[in-house]
């Protein structure tokens, strides 16, 4: 006798993703399926085929096999989120066209589409363009870079997410950006130093901030192509969370730009860097002068960290995440400079990460002002005695984790030691 699927199978996924389905009608179980070995695609397939009013996400591998599942998925009249997976150059998209198209004109739920794979004949903003109210767009797994973005409708579009690391970054220009009224997450690499310059303008307005009058002295033919008079404004976009890769050179005027335009609504900010040795900018120095109140993560990886100036630490009161990782092959660098931190009272997560030199007085300094730390890790940092970092941990009331795998302890207070 065949074995059936009962709703206990399925419970897990739907408390996660579809809280509000009661019952899932009984189906056979095909052949083959362990009962311990369910993925989140197996129990999609199941709800698709069974139960496709409740699906609200679906991740669809491209193959021939899963694209028998597109009639089922008409009937997901609550469908909001689709993920295609596993798109090669022979895929035809044709199929997953038609469906997202009609299934936007019968329902519009759809919002969300995340797209990976690779094609160089492939276009997937074609499949983007079937939405009329995309509301997250993540490219960031797809191969090619994605050229000509003002295709898709923009109005309703909130997190927008592109590759972070190639050759040729994907095209994203201001005026593309100012196009997008609800932008408040992106993630993309940064190609030009300037991208983001023209949004200090909206916010102090005309030549009123030195960074405007920069841009109009240094590129006049940019001003010009930008803006169709002088007096035009690009708008304001809520920009909270930002997840930006690139040349540190390019990356350094980048940020500083960003700290100035959307500082009232920045939260979130991950920087990921890299250095070409052609490249003579080490003096470029990464630092505002004005406070971002709503700043709560900070995160810096690569040569970006050197050229940070830690003074500027004062000016985000409200950090709780910050995360320094230095570059693999720096010498030691002297983490005298580290002391601003403990302007930092609201900080629960530190992670200082390379060949920081952190001697016992610093740290004792910093173990009086973190009484809010929670998480500490000092991957590959010289210099703490075991001494004074027990006396530090002690201090630290909020202290519930602590790691450095270098010197082969990782633990969790309170409870046992782990030895690495």
């Amino acid at each position: 006798m065949q074995r059936r699927v009962m709703t206990n199978y399925l419970y897990y996924y739907n408390y996660q993703h579809h809280k509000d389905l009661a019952n899932i009608p009984e189906a056979p179980i095909a052949p083959g399926y362990d009962d311990m070995t369910w993925t989140r695609q197996d129990l999609q397939i199941l709800m698709a085929r069974y139960h496709p009013a409740g699906l609200r996400e679906f991740g669809l591998g491209l193959e021939p096999s899963l694209l028998q599942l597109v009639p089922d998925l008409m009937c997901a009249h609550r469908l909001t989120r689709l993920e295609l997976c596993a798109i090669k150059e022979e895929t035809k998209l044709e199929p997953i066209i038609d469906f997202i198209a009609t299934h936007n004109r019968q329902y519009g739920t759809l919002r969300d589409l995340k797209i990976q794979g690779s094609g160089p004949s492939h276009d997937p903003l074609r499949l983007v363009q079937c939405m009329d109210r995309p509301r997250l767009i993540d490219l960031s797994e797809w191969a090619q870079p994605v050229m000509r973005l003002d295709r898709i409708a923009r109005d309703h579009l909130e997190s927008l997410h592109l590759r972070l690391r190639e050759r040729s970054p994907s095209e994203v220009t201001p005026i593309f950006l100012s196009t997008c009224p609800s932008l408040k997450i992106l993630t993309m690499q940064v190609n030009k130093p300037d991208l983001f310059k023209p949004f200090i303008r909206d916010r102090f307005g005309t030549n009123s901030h030195p960074f405007w009058s920069e841009l109009q002295s240094e590129d006049g033919q940019m001003s010009s192509r930008a803006f169709n008079t002088s007096k035009e404004s690009l708008g304001h976009i809520p920009l909270s969370h930002m997840e930006l890769s690139g040349e540190k050179s390019i990356l350094v005027p980048c940020l500083m730009d960003i700290a100035s335009a959307f500082q009232d609504t920045l939260q979130e900010l991950v920087v990921n860097s890299w250095h070409f040795a052609d490249h003579s900018d080490t003096k470029a120095s990464l630092a505002w002068n004005h406070i971002l109140p709503r700043l709560t993560r900070l995160e810096l990886k690569g040569p970006i960290v050197l050229a940070f100036n830690l003074d500027t630490l004062v000016h985000c009161p409200s950090l709780r995440s910050l995360i320094l990782d230095l570059p693999t092959l720096t010498h030691s660098v002297s983490g005298h400079k580290l002391a601003s931190l403990a302007s930092l009272r609201q900080l629960r997560e530190l992670s200082l990460e390379g060949k920081w030199y952190i001697g016992d007085h610093l740290l004792d300094y910093l173990s009086d002002h973190l009484q809010s730390l929670e998480r500490l890790s000092l991957e590959g940092c010289m210099g703490p005695t075991s001494n004074g970092l027990l006396k530090a941990i002690k201090k630290m009331k909020s202290l519930q984790w602590y790691c450095n795998t270098s010197v082969g302890a990782c633990m969790r207070l309170g409870m046992t030691l782990a030895l690495l």
